[in-house]
């Protein structure tokens, strides 16, 4: 009987020792049932309440979100009104034909935001809303005429420079004529490369024109083959621009060549 008492004590105490661990933690404190679900907590140690508040997307919800995205394309259209405004190799007409697409553009989207601040039926303030995405996908239209203003604004500061060196090469033929020496070929290559310049001033306009022309199609094929035709003639007036700066880099190194000659030929 000793024995039998002994084996069931210790099993007992075995069976019992598991159930007070898991019933209290090390400080004494009794934990929750198993069974019960314990709520999540956030990174601040705060039990989350449930789900988040779902959005709402209705007719004020679009117009909020809708004047948000337009403040902000208003706001980057003035941001590169204000840019090109600083550039200084660009003639007042040239800055006049870039600005007046990104003004229209300004234009558009305050006409749009009238509208959709207008709406009160959740399809049409939907539809607005998206417009301002699709319909006026300024980016379309802008981004290749940036890319004619960087290029003509660096063609504005070659041309001045190349214009400068024309003058010095000027002088440096009619001292030449002067003292007696034949300047024919000289005089030639140099009006040559100055009708080239010439050229350049007026190719600079035309690309600047042609950017102006690319408008958002809204999916219009006539306004898509107009814009295919527009963008193609901004880069031809690109390459014809290069070439003739290089042709003029060439007629300026004739004049040279000329001009040692006839001191060779004295």
């Amino acid at each position: 009987m000793k024995n039998i008492n002994k084996f069931t004590i210790g099993a007992a105490i075995l069976t019992t020792l598991p159930l007070l661990a898991f019933a209290q933690t090390p400080t004494g404190t009794v934990v929750s049932d198993p069974s019960v679900r314990v709520p999540r907590t956030n990174s601040a140690g705060v039990p989350r309440t449930g789900n988040p508040t779902p959005i709402i997307k209705d007719v004020a919800y679009y117009i909020q979100k809708g004047n948000e995205a337009i403040a902000e394309r208003i706001a980057d259209l003035n941001k590169r009104i204000t840019a090109l405004d600083g550039q200084t190799h660009l003639t007042a007409e040239q800055i006049a034909i870039i600005k007046a697409p990104l003004v229209n553009a300004i234009a558009a989207m305050n006409a749009a935001k009238v509208k959709l601040n207008g709406d009160t039926d959740l399809a049409t303030a939907k539809a607005d809303y998206a417009a301002i995405f699709k319909d006026n996908r300024i980016n379309m239209v802008i981004l290749p005429q940036e890319r004619a203003i960087k290029s003509t604004s660096l063609d504005g500061y070659r041309l001045a420079t190349s214009t400068a060196y024309s003058v010095e090469l000027q002088a440096k033929i009619d001292a030449a004529k002067a003292l007696g020496k034949d300047v024919t070929a000289a005089q030639a290559a140099l009006d040559a490369g100055k009708a080239k310049l010439a050229d350049i001033s007026t190719k600079i306009t035309y690309e600047l024109s042609e950017a102006a022309k690319l408008v958002v199609d809204h999916g219009d094929k006539t306004l898509v083959a107009a814009n295919r035709v527009a963008d193609a003639n901004v880069k031809a007036a690109r390459k014809a621009i290069n070439v003739a700066f290089e042709g003029a880099k060439a007629d300026w190194k004739a004049v040279l060549v000329a001009l040692s000659g006839s001191d060779a030929a004295n």
